[in-house]
């Protein structure tokens, strides 16, 4: 069996792509722990019909959960406590749903140590979290007191249509069959429930001027990068037509995210100049990682007939 497959689109499931430019992951945390080499740079492809971006190759489905059965993520954090600006995203999170819903019952798919779930516990609402890390769901079950199951969504035995509101907070990137996924999720959605999804954005102003550089592309758990387009296509297709996408910061404020901006935008300058000096001169300068600036999307999606 090989090691990597180059797949169809996995929003739509088109072969018809443009390649917009190749990258090599920052990290290669994952291929070392599966024990895999890979030299070559992957590419980024843009699908034509639905406009969805994901990653050729990427791993086969075998070893993309030989990895997560390990109880491993690169993008596990072991905090003990959330920083003031994860804390005030989470806040502002609860605030934005609690102006569409009243308290009920939350379901977060990936819900780390809990921080989110936590907010949400604080104003109300019954929380059930799902999470991989054992580490995740002992500091979220015996510090915050939440009622966090260790697993993922196949694992799950809720009943159907029991949530008010289920929660996805990048993780829709690690999916490679996302429309089976979300019609799994919606299963657990009442009728007049809200999906919340957060992922970024990678027709973002900061996406596009990063490139390669842009820290969506961490590592080879993220195999899909969706814009706008891309996410409203994929929950059409699963029966959701009314849709709320806000574009916002991923965290700080927003003089705080254009000050990272124009930071950002002087480490594109250098690496532009790292990269033609590697090619004139066969060195093998490393380039600067891009961090994030207003480059997440928070999408809200009902399955009744009302606008959001």
């Amino acid at each position: 069996m090989d090691n990597f497959i180059n797949p169809p689109c996995p929003v739509c499931g088109d072969t018809s792509v443009n390649e917009k430019y190749r990258f090599r992951y920052h990290s290669g945390a994952v291929l070392d722990r599966l024990n895999i080499s890979f030299n070559d740079k992957v590419k980024l492809c843009l699908c034509k019909n639905c406009g969805h971006h994901y990653s050729v190759p990427r791993l086969n489905d075998f070893l993309i959960n030989q990895y997560y059965s390990l109880d491993l993520s690169e993008y596990y954090r072991s905090d003990s406590v959330p920083d003031n600006i994860l804390k005030k995203e989470n806040e502002e999170i609860v605030e934005l749903i609690n102006n569409y819903k009243a308290p009920g019952q939350v379901l977060e798919i990936g819900c780390g140590n809990g921080f989110l779930l936590n907010e949400f516990k604080k104003k109300g609402w019954e929380c059930l979290g799902i999470e991989p890390s054992e580490q995740a769901v002992k500091f979220g079950k015996e510090i915050l007191n939440l009622n966090i199951h260790k697993g993922y969504l196949n694992d799950c035995q809720c009943r159907n249509n029991s949530f008010d509101l289920v929660i996805l907070m990048d993780v829709i990137e690690h999916i490679s069959e996302p429309q089976k996924f979300m019609n799994s999720i919606l299963s657990y959605l009442k009728n007049d429930g809200i999906l919340v999804i957060g992922t970024g954005n990678i027709c973002s102003l900061n996406a596009i001027i990063a490139r390669s550089a842009w820290s969506y592309f961490g590592s080879w758990e993220h195999i899909s990068f969706y814009s706008p387009r891309s996410i409203r296509f994929l929950l059409s297709k699963v029966g959701l037509s009314h849709i709320k996408i806000i574009k916002r910061s991923y965290s700080g404020s927003k003089v705080s995210n254009l000050l990272s901006l124009i930071k950002n935008i002087k480490i594109v300058i250098k690496n532009a100049i790292k990269e033609v000096l590697n090619l004139l001169l066969n060195k093998s300068l490393k380039l600067q990682k891009v961090g994030l600036s207003s480059d997440h999307i928070l999408v809200l999606a009902n399955k009744d007939e009302q606008d959001i």
